[in-house]
């Protein structure tokens, strides 16, 4: 083992094959790790967890806060398709285990961190191409498939109202919308407010809510997750060389908040934020 490290791999994480940009995390890496990158990648992915918290606390509107955040992302936690993917591929999947790890030990850090994700993970689902989210439900073993352009056409009169009227103002036309079909049993929520279409056992549903259904998802395999490795967090906890970090988490200074910078006034508030303190 090398000298610092933390974890040791029998099957590290791919560095040629970095096809896929956004992960259900359904298994931790197993990868060697260095104690400065256990701090390094903690205290980044903490980073972007806080400044989302502090944008959802600011009340943005909606296209504010996905521009902040994805500024934030791009800044401490990047994504990218190409020259160093591997890399961030890496980093994104050892802070978010670590993070899932040293947020197991209450209820409270764990309904933080739940929440948090999920809001990184809708962020991240939604700004990904065509071809990458086929590839996330691919890679995923996900049911589900995007309505072609024939079938979806000639259910114009059914698929068309399922459009919400803010993507209507914001310029999204039918043409535009793209549509998925996922077993009825998954849209179970949706149906109930009679905002999908059914047919042969099929809920069609818009993007936005396609996005939505997925992290819920998310979120429910997180949370059972987080349930049950709750018991393993006194084990890190106990390892002289990141339990005073595991332990200490909510304490982890990280620097000024990045969703607070450049702030005009004295107080840190500037006039955009005050209808969403109010």
């Amino acid at each position: 083992m090398k000298r610092n490290s933390v974890f040791r791999s029998s099957a590290p994480v791919a560095k040629t094959e970095a096809r896929q940009k956004l992960s259900l995390y359904k298994s931790p890496p197993t990868e060697e790790l260095t104690l400065d990158e256990f701090e390094t990648f903690t205290v980044d992915r903490l980073r972007v967890l806080r400044a989302i918290e502090s944008f959802k606390t600011r009340g943005l509107p909606a296209g504010e806060f996905s521009k902040r955040v994805e500024e934030v992302c791009n800044r401490f936690l990047p994504l990218r398709s190409y020259e160093g993917a591997a890399e961030d591929l890496r980093k994104d999947q050892f802070s978010h285990w670590l993070l899932r790890l040293a947020h197991c030990k209450t209820e409270d850090r764990r309904t933080w961190f739940l929440h948090m994700e999920s809001t990184l993970f809708r962020h991240r689902i939604s700004k990904l191409s065509g071809a990458e989210l086929r590839i996330f439900m691919q890679e995923n073993e996900l049911n589900y498939e995007e309505v072609a352009e024939d079938e979806k056409e000639s259910l114009r009169d059914a698929l068309l109202p399922l459009i919400s009227s803010k993507q209507r103002g914001s310029g999204i036309t039918f043409e535009k919308m793209q549509y998925f079909k996922l077993p009825f049993t998954e849209a179970l929520q949706e149906i109930a407010r009679r905002s999908v279409f059914l047919k042969r056992g099929k809920a069609y549903v818009p993007l936005e809510m396609f996005v939505g259904i997925i992290t819920a998802r998310f979120r429910t395999m997180l949370s059972r997750s987080m349930a049950m490795g709750a018991g393993g967090f006194g084990y890190a906890a106990a390892d002289p060389r990141i339990g005073p970090l595991v332990n200490n988490i909510d304490k982890q200074y990280v620097g000024r908040s990045y969703g607070l910078q450049n702030r005009t006034s004295a107080n840190g508030i500037a006039p955009e934020d005050i209808d969403g303190l109010a």
